[in-house]
């Protein structure tokens, strides 16, 4: 593996963003304070393979911004939602362009995978469960299409990893955000049917 498949770069949605309801940004732009800790958590398991990670997010509008990074990636991961399925989309076209690896996450391929088939790698489910043996697939350029995780017994929080704040600029800067450093926020351990980043559905259980 060269030095290039060693770099990956990280990306996720603002959080604060609904490409269904524009309008409603403004008004949630609380939610920027608060990092997306699926993407960290996926970055703390590539840290400990010895990958390279860069962090950067999806702003509508500037998505071609991005294809320099893309180029000097060996894969792309994507935590992608409901919410910013087209900007998604739009990345995994011009990884697509270059031959770069997809790797796509979150409650959006969870809920409706169809929605990202031009995606190399689709994970449904809760990533831990199946983050290890994908990073070994993509190590052996053998990946499946869809790594589902809902398939799965529940991921047992006694084996948590610890988001990788640190791909998060304002995590370490001078004058950092206290709220974004240290959010009030879980987002794994929920075994009913709404979870973000990598969701876990139940069969035959009603949601709560």
């Amino acid at each position: 593996m060269n030095l290039c498949e060693r770099k990956v770069l990280l990306l996720s949605g603002p959080q604060y963003y609904n490409e269904r309801k524009p309008a409603s940004a403004r008004i949630s732009r609380f939610y920027e304070h608060i990092d997306p800790l699926g993407i960290a958590i996926v970055s703390a398991v590539l840290k400990k393979h010895g990958f390279e990670r860069k962090w950067l997010p999806i702003i509508p509008g500037r998505v071609n911004k991005l294809e320099k990074y893309i180029e000097e990636a060996g894969f792309i991961f994507i935590s992608a939602r409901h919410f910013d399925t087209s900007l998604t989309q739009e990345v995994i076209r011009i990884a697509n362009k270059h031959g770069k690896t997809t790797v796509i996450g979150g409650y959006g391929p969870t809920f409706n995978p169809s929605a990202f088939e031009e995606a190399t790698v689709r994970v449904r489910g809760e990533a831990e469960l199946v983050i290890e043996k994908l990073v070994d697939d993509l190590l052996t350029d053998k990946p499946e299409e869809i790594y589902d995780a809902t398939k799965l017994p529940p991921f047992d929080l006694k084996d948590y990893i610890w988001p990788d704040r640190n791909i998060f600029p304002s995590s370490h800067l001078p004058g950092r955000n206290l709220l974004k450093r240290h959010p009030q926020e879980w987002q794994r351990g929920c075994t009913k049917r709404r979870l973000p980043f990598f969701y876990r559905p139940q069969h035959g259980g009603n949601s709560q």
